[in-house]
């Protein structure tokens, strides 16, 4: 951080430098979003959020945002620097403002449309350019910012690869009587299946500040907020809650502000021919308590990497049946399809195997053994009974073997998941990212990521790269006689409900795969999971992103059929399920507990109920707190029976449900009332 000196400085050019700027007149409206340019300010709106940045002659810095519900100004104080971003590698600072301009952008149809906001700016005395961007999503509760970074000149680049400390966002909040909470996510998911390790971490700091610079190294989000709302900023970046990531910096709340440090990039890996991106960063707002909250990030969360067709899919993948490398063998992946094609899942997905080990990351071909008639009779089949096809692929192997994922999807395949290796320098997450940008491209955007994030190591992360698919996020796999065997990856119904309750408040969950199994092969010594059964294993998944993480065609003939039944009915509903915000309901889960989640629409009078009375409560009846609904008449409906019948939320929303057995559940549909 600056001293006082530096500060002091940055406050003295601040006024100088704003007296004569001058910057270009900008205006453009697009549905409920616009940007206008007004005494040497950007103003940018969404409709719902107006933030303000002002042109100091060395770089744009915040000087507004607005929540436009409840007309709250969170900027009340000067800005105590000249950029939003650190000036610390520009030298002097002085700076050239090249262009400033607007266009309507969706990406390339990477993300939802917005206004997107470009300003080009040069450091005559550094030789470097620097590219300021701002995303105004229309209707959207926040805003995104960028930073990237070009040589001009005879720019030479230094050794230097640290930018970790450099400040990449600023917003200058009044520090007093506000709450502060941290909250960060954590990789790992084998080594953390137990009912005691989480991987949300959730920092709540209620205590007055006194003046002392708090840092938060964990963070992938921190809000801060009182009674009446608040702001939240996002690093969209790789990091975890358990590992720095490539200068992944951290949040700093102080009597300055909110800073945001963490390049991504840094001067080591500027390059003369084109910009290379830094981490963007996202700013929220919300007027109200903590459902507005939550349903703030998940919206935004939501516009930045939207819901298309192809992510609305059910996927079977056969290694979490425990055949290891045997289950890619080409004549259990034409069983698996028949099976799916039966059961109406969507998607088979072979894993490791289908290449020899030593040849992943020399080709895109498959083994002759395995494969001796290539891919032509599993795509065959495929065509023939419907099934879309996924395949597994290393990272380093993707990165090594040119254009391995398109020459794959070239063969049929369309859902890649993208696993092992820790992606741990600036240049294999960029190119990894390019890789998956030019499948989608090449496949017409019908072609869709899984991201690994099963091992400890660093990988993609829970908030970035989300615009090319999905996480893939457990290991939690049958296991077979003759194979090592252990508790790690057990397959338990209870943790798997417990981690999808864990990472609803701030996440979407319909952008996460939680598994499903065969119960009545998972091993009782590690698991209660057959006491449960098959339908309650899919049933606590249909919030999220259901994976098979099996080969169906173990299900027995009785399960085959009611999980054909509770499949069919979940694809009536599941267009309305992945448009919904889903929100944690009752109690964690604990074998003990009344828990469950509520899928919520803005705006429209219906959503959806999924509630489970674990195996070992022993109450018919619970109060159950719902989101939105104080005071609401609702007609529910029980989705598995077709009973219907009103009920009545108290004025703070609780409801009494009725659950006759334990290990059991309702999946409800319900329908706001005209009172």
């Amino acid at each position: 951080m600056k001293n006082s000196k530096i500060v002091l400085s940055a406050l003295m050019l601040f006024l100088v430098h704003v007296s004569y700027a001058q910057i270009p007149g900008v205006n453009l409206d697009f549905k409920n979003a616009s940007v206008a340019t007004h005494n040497n300010e950007i103003i940018v709106s969404t409709g719902e959020v107006t933030g303000k940045w002002q042109w100091t002659g060395v770089g744009f810095v915040t000087t507004g945002f607005k929540n436009i519900a409840d007309d709250k100004e969170w900027v009340t104080k000067k800005p105590r620097y000249l950029a939003d971003w650190d000036l610390a590698p520009f030298k002097n600072a002085e700076a050239q403002l090249i262009n400033l301009d607007a266009e309507i952008s969706d990406d390339n149809n990477f993300t939802s449309q917005h206004i997107r906001v470009t300003a080009e700016i040069e450091y005559p005395e550094s030789e470097l350019g620097l590219r300021f961007e701002i995303w105004a999503y229309p209707g959207a509760p926040g805003l995104r910012t960028q930073v990237f970074l070009k040589g001009i000149g005879r720019y030479f680049a230094p050794g230097n690869a640290c930018s970790n400390n450099y400040r990449i966002d600023y917003l200058p909040v009044s520090s007093e009587n506000l709450v502060r909470q941290a909250v960060g996510y954590l990789n790992d998911h084998d080594g953390r299946n137990d009912d005691h390790l989480d991987f949300v971490v959730d920092d709540l700091n209620e205590h007055e500040f006194f003046g002392n610079e708090e840092e938060y190294k964990a963070a992938n989000i921190l809000f801060v907020y009182n009674n009446e709302g608040g702001v939240g900023l996002v690093k969209e970046s790789h990091k975890v809650a358990n590992l720095e990531g490539i200068n992944t910096g951290m949040f700093e709340y102080s009597s300055k502000g909110i800073e945001t440090t963490g390049w991504g990039a840094s001067l080591a890996y500027v390059d003369r021919e084109y910009y290379i991106p830094c981490w963007a960063n996202w700013r929220i707002s919300w007027a109200g308590g903590e459902d507005e909250k939550q349903l703030a990030i998940k919206m935004f969360d939501r516009m930045r990497y939207p819901v298309s067709e192809e992510d609305i899919v059910l996927v079977t993948n056969i290694w979490g049946a425990g055949q290891g490398v045997k289950g890619a063998r080409e004549e259990n992946i034409l069983r698996e399809i028949e099976s799916c094609a039966d059961l109406g899942i969507d998607v088979v997905q072979i894993d490791a195997g289908w290449q020899d080990r030593d040849d992943r990351e020399k080709t895109f071909k498959y083994s002759s053994s395995v494969y001796p008639d290539g891919w032509e009779n599993i795509m065959k089949l495929a065509k023939q009974e419907n099934i879309k096809m996924g395949i597994w692929n290393t990272a380093s192997g993707v990165n090594k073997v040119p254009n391995k994922l398109i020459h794959l999807n070239d063969a049929g395949f369309l859902y890649y998941k993208v696993d092992i290796g820790t992606w741990s320098t600036y240049d294999m997450l960029s190119d990894l990212t390019q890789n998956a940008r030019d499948l989608l491209i090449h496949s017409n955007h019908q072609a869709r990521i899984n991201w690994d994030v099963t091992h400890k190591g660093l990988r993609v992360g829970y908030l970035f790269n989300r615009e090319y698919g999905n996480l893939f996020l457990q290991n939690r796999r049958l296991q077979m006689d003759g194979r090592k065997k252990s508790p790690s990856h057990a397959y338990v119904p209870r943790r798997v409900l417990k981690d999808q309750w864990l990472f609803a408040p701030y996440l979407n969950l319909n952008q996460m795969m939680f598994n499903v199994q065969t119960t009545e092969h998972v091993l009782n010594e590690y698991s209660n999971a057959s006491l449960y059964g098959d339908v309650y294993s899919f049933a606590i998944t249909m919030m999220s992103s259901p994976l098979f993480f099996t080969e169906t065609w173990r299900y027995s003939p009785e399960s085959r059929e009611a999980m054909k039944e509770i499949i069919s009915i979940y694809k009536t509903h599941r267009n309305e399920l992945y448009q919904g915000y889903v929100f944690a309901l009752g109690e964690r889960a604990n074998d003990n507990s009344w828990t469950g989640f509520q899928n919520y629409h803005p705006g429209k009078d219906f959503g959806y109920l999924t509630l489970f009375r674990e195996i070992d409560n022993q109450d018919k009846n619970k109060r159950i707190q719902l989101h939105f609904i104080k005071g609401k008449t609702l007609a529910i409906e029980d989705l598995m029976t077709g009973e219907k019948k009103n009920i009545k939320a108290d004025d703070e929303g609780f409801v009494e449900f009725l659950m006759e057995d334990p290990a059991s559940f309702k999946f409800y549909k319900y329908q706001i009332e005209n009172d």
